[in-house]
């Protein structure tokens, strides 16, 4: 009797640890995952006031903010991959997919990406380095 009752508590004790465990890989996932959302909505601020400020000056350090944001939100995603098991690899892939295709579209070098670029480009490539000149009414590409 004094056996089981060893036994049982090295049973619990190992099932604690494991739970420990679960919960401090969950805990710095969600801590990641965290991050990476807030990235996410304050990007999005940033590409609002970066198409609509009239000032090229102000434009460019909205751009600024927003590289660093995205640069940020990287090495996050980095840090994720790092801990993802194999089960969310997919989610993992897919969601590293559908934050590169929103930094695409603001990784032009040095032109500004306007609003019109942006709706004229295709979904999930660079909008093209050229001109969208005589595009005015039409989206046909150059006349």
């Amino acid at each position: 009797m004094a056996l089981a009752g060893i036994d049982a508590l090295r049973v619990l004790q190992q099932f604690r640890r494991s739970d420990q465990q679960i919960r401090l890989r969950y805990l710095a996932e969600n801590h990641v995952l965290n991050d990476i959302r807030s990235d996410v909505y304050i990007s999005g601020t940033y590409v609002r006031d970066y198409l609509l400020e009239p000032e090229p000056q102000r434009a460019d350090s909205y751009r600024a903010k927003l590289e660093q944001v995205h640069k940020h939100m990287e090495s996050a995603l980095d840090s994720y991959g790092r801990q993802v098991v194999p089960a969310e690899i997919q989610h993992y892939t897919a969601l590293r997919m559908e934050l590169g295709d929103f930094g695409s579209y603001f990784r032009l070098g040095r032109r500004r990406a306007t609003p019109l670029r942006i709706l004229l480009s295709p979904r999930r490539s660079v909008p093209a380095e050229t001109e969208y000149a005589g595009t005015r009414g039409s989206n046909r590409g150059p006349q």
